[in-house]
């Protein structure tokens, strides 16, 4: 049996978000049992934008590692994405 993590993350605290004034949203994002990123999904007004940017990282099957190493710009919604992982 394949073991999963599933990670809850509370996007009302999230610093792009509170510049935005959106105050509510979540999102779920699934790990393998060896930390490799499989999926996500997304609650917010920022969700389409948010799990866009990850993607790469679930087709690719980034290492926690490789996705330590992402470059991305900021401040943008990307940035804010790929720290939550």
């Amino acid at each position: 049996m394949k073991q999963i993590l599933i990670k809850d993350v509370d996007l009302a605290t999230d610093w792009f978000r509170m510049t935005k004034n959106e105050n509510e949203g979540t999102s779920k994002i699934i790990y393998d049992n060896h930390g490799v990123l499989v999926g996500a999904t997304e609650v917010s007004d920022q969700a389409e934008d948010s799990i866009s940017t990850i993607l790469p990282a679930i087709e690719y099957q980034l290492t926690p590692k490789q996705i330590k190493h992402m470059i991305s710009l900021f401040p943008t919604i990307g940035s804010e994405s790929w720290s939550k992982l």
